[in-house]
């Protein structure tokens, strides 16, 4: 699983271009509660994606586009860097 310094260096590469950037981090094996605490907030410029979402993406449960856009709509909206696709119901 990911430290919080790795999400972290990929967070200051996301934040140093375009302000309208999003990061994609995934991890297949997921992430400890504790490391994406340290990532949410308002405004969040990072999504988090893990095994279980990628599964749901490639057995056609939920299409990619409509995967990230719940993803980055959450992240806008609510501040959470990590909200696993399984909470949507797919």
């Amino acid at each position: 699983m990911p430290t919080e310094q790795e999400i972290g260096g990929f967070k200051q590469k996301v934040d140093n271009v375009l302000q309208s950037t999003r990061g994609l981090f995934v991890s297949i094996p997921g992430f400890r509660a504790e490391v994406v605490q340290q990532f949410d907030g308002r405004g969040a410029n990072i999504i988090l994606m893990d095994g279980r979402d990628l599964t749901f993406i490639l057995e056609g449960r939920i299409d990619l586009h409509d995967a990230l856009q719940y993803k980055i709509e959450r992240a806008s909206r609510d501040g959470k860097v990590f909200c696993p696709l399984h909470e949507m119901g797919c």
